[in-house]
């Protein structure tokens, strides 16, 4: 995959990703906060360690949430002049993000390797046999 690299839908967010770095994984995510904030039925979402991604721009805002399905706080950051969500700090995995993939500048590389919070999922979306497939998120215990 070629430098991992992005931005808002205004531009006035950007996000680099240090050379030579790799996705750990491409994850669908079905849970339902994902759907509110994406507007879908889903989020595709790349994650990488976190001390590699880089945001900057004045209009970086922060929103933390805590879903119905888990305890466990994630903060996303987004645009607060566009509104476009860029990434989520997850609590449940320190040092870990998942990149929105929508707003890398090159997505022709992404194929998701697993689906997270399937139970979630809307009754009309079919999940993908071939990846891993996990009812609620990763479990880090």
């Amino acid at each position: 995959m070629s430098t991992l690299e992005g931005h808002c839908m205004c531009g006035n967010v950007r996000y680099t990703v240090d050379d030579g770095t790799d996705p750990l994984m491409t994850v669908v995510c079905h849970c339902t906060v994902c759907q509110r904030q994406s507007g879908a039925p889903f989020s595709l979402n790349v994650v990488l360690p976190e001390a590699t991604v880089h945001v900057s721009g004045p209009t970086v805002g922060e929103y933390e949430t805590t879903s119905e399905e888990t305890s466990t706080p994630v903060q996303r950051r987004f645009c607060t002049n566009c509104g476009s969500p860029i990434l989520s700090v997850l609590g449940s995995m320190p040092g870990i993000v998942a990149i929105k993939a929508g707003t890398l500048a090159d997505k022709s590389g992404l194929e998701p390797t697993a689906e997270v919070w399937a139970r979630s999922k809307q009754a009309w979306v079919e999940t993908n046999d071939d990846l891993g497939v996990f009812q609620t998120g990763f479990r880090t215990d």
